[in-house]
């Protein structure tokens, strides 16, 4: 989601604001369906969120603060809006994403001069004194479709309950795409509602309507909204106006080669809730599964299929998405087969990291059940856990979902051990802290707390309780 002209701290942190596709649900415990149900749970998710974007209040009613968190809870988008709606980093489902991020750093893309006097244009527009918002709209709709390289920015049908702003289309050689959104607001004579949710709102609507059925069908459905609000101009300003827009204005292009080459399908396929296929360094990954972690607020965890430039077969891989993660830790157990290999692990961006490890078919311990503990799985836990704090290293979360069992080759034959996975708290032992949100239900050794630092006898304390579990399943 885009903030056009929100500039107080500088361009990258207060412009720029994406949110996660409207069309990924967020978890509910008693959804109301009218659809056909599909038997992939991926599918049903999504047959949830399309259903709720269908049932829920036009956009300019459902926004607005008396009747907004009514419909975050009856029909709730992944937005942030409330806490419990935070959903994984859009950077993950299409890589224009992190690159209109990336190209607004490096400024490796620069306006031209004229680019530039249009985007000054558009800012002494954006601040004048109009009587309502369409007013306002249609005076800098002519700057807004020239910057974007003279894209016809039209309005919608005016009798659709998700009508934005503005919708820039594309026409495929099948269906009408929605582009680019835009939600402006007239600050003199405001609404009650914000445009940047407005935004999402109409994003959902578009997409849940008629709208595209056959490409939403085949893909996830990605594109960027802007948000107009007012700011007093500047020269400077203008050319930061200037560069994002064109910034913009190269997605966009990008994205429209992408909906090129998608192929329509009349009944929902898995790709409508996976992310598309892309690059991380040398690796190109293939996803073959949404969200595996979807009811964990904005974290993602996907299977996938991975190679590198030189190698022929795909390799099974798990790519995850985590705010932070203990790529030291994670190495050095790798090193000694007690982490599964770590095959990339790269910053999306100030926010988000994203690691790629090899797949270790075996079960997790949570699901295995504490009777399949063994002597070797004891033991190789007990190994890790020594190793990191040799190195003044912690592991931090040492639970039975982080512990998957493996087959350890012998000389006698196969026997089962175990590998540590997760290493989103690993870090230095006295420095790395636990996460805000630290669920305390858990039962953590004593001294453990939210925000607190994470100590070695932490992991020792919990090696303890995997210990007693195990003396009790013998």
């Amino acid at each position: 989601m885009l903030a056009l002209i929100s500039y107080t701290r500088g361009l990258q942190e207060s412009v720029v604001k994406l949110y996660s596709s409207a069309l990924q649900a967020a978890k509910s415990t008693s959804p109301s369906q009218t659809f056909a149900e599909p038997l992939d749970p991926y599918l049903r998710s999504r047959g949830i969120a399309i259903d709720r974007g269908l049932k829920a209040m036009d956009v300019s009613s459902a926004t607005k603060p008396l009747d907004f968190a009514e419909q975050q809870e009856q029909y709730p988008m992944q937005i942030g809006h409330p806490f419990k709606t935070i959903g994984p980093p859009i950077n993950i489902y299409h890589p224009v994403f992190t690159q209109f991020k990336r190209l607004l750093v490096t400024r490796d893309i620069s306006p031209t001069p004229q680019d530039i006097e249009t985007a000054f244009d558009f800012l002494q527009a954006a601040v004048e004194v109009y009587q309502s918002d369409g007013a306002r709209l249609r005076c800098i709709t002519p700057f807004i479709e020239n910057l974007l390289g003279n894209r016809c920015l039209g309005g919608g049908d005016p009798s659709f309950s998700g009508n934005p702003d503005g919708i820039i289309y594309y026409h495929t050689g099948f269906e009408k795409i929605p582009l680019l959104v835009i939600e402006a607001t007239n600050e003199f004579c405001a609404g009650l509602s914000d445009p940047g949710i407005r935004g999402a709102f109409s994003y959902r609507k578009l997409w849940a309507d008629t709208t595209a059925p056959t490409i939403r069908n085949a893909c996830c459905s990605p594109h960027p909204d802007i948000r107009i609000g007012q700011q007093p101009g500047s020269f400077r300003l203008a050319e930061d106006v200037a560069h994002m827009m064109v910034v913009l204005r190269s997605c966009l292009d990008d994205l429209q080669a992408f909906y090129d080459g998608v192929s329509p399908k009349d009944k929902a396929q898995i790709e409508a809730v996976m992310p598309v296929s892309q690059s991380f360094g040398n690796l190109m990954v293939r996803f073959t599964s949404g969200n595996l972690q979807s009811d964990s607020y904005g974290r993602a965890l996907f299977d996938a299929v991975a190679k590198s430039s030189d190698e022929q077969e795909e390799t099974p891989v798990k790519v995850k998405v985590v705010p932070r993660y203990g790529k030291e830790a994670h190495i050095l157990l790798a090193e000694e087969r007690l982490a599964p290999k770590l095959l990339h692990c790269e910053k999306l961006d100030a926010h988000w990291t994203v690691v790629i490890m090899e797949s270790i078919p075996g079960p997790n311990l949570l699901l295995a059940g504490y009777d399949r503990i063994t002597p070797r799985v004891l033991t190789d836990i007990q190994e890790a856990v020594s190793l990191l704090h040799r190195k003044n290293l912690v592991f931090g979360d040492l639970r039975s979902p982080n512990i998957v069992l493996c087959d350890r080759h012998t000389l006698d034959g196969v026997e089962r051990g175990a590998m540590l996975v997760d290493f989103d708290w690993a870090g230095t032992a006295g420095e790395q802290r636990y996460p805000l949100g630290l669920n305390m239900m858990h039962g953590w050794p004593k001294g453990v707390k939210a925000n607190g630092v994470s100590l070695k006898e932490h992991d020792l304390g919990m090696l303890e309780k995997l210990r007693a579990a195990y003396l009790e399943q013998n």
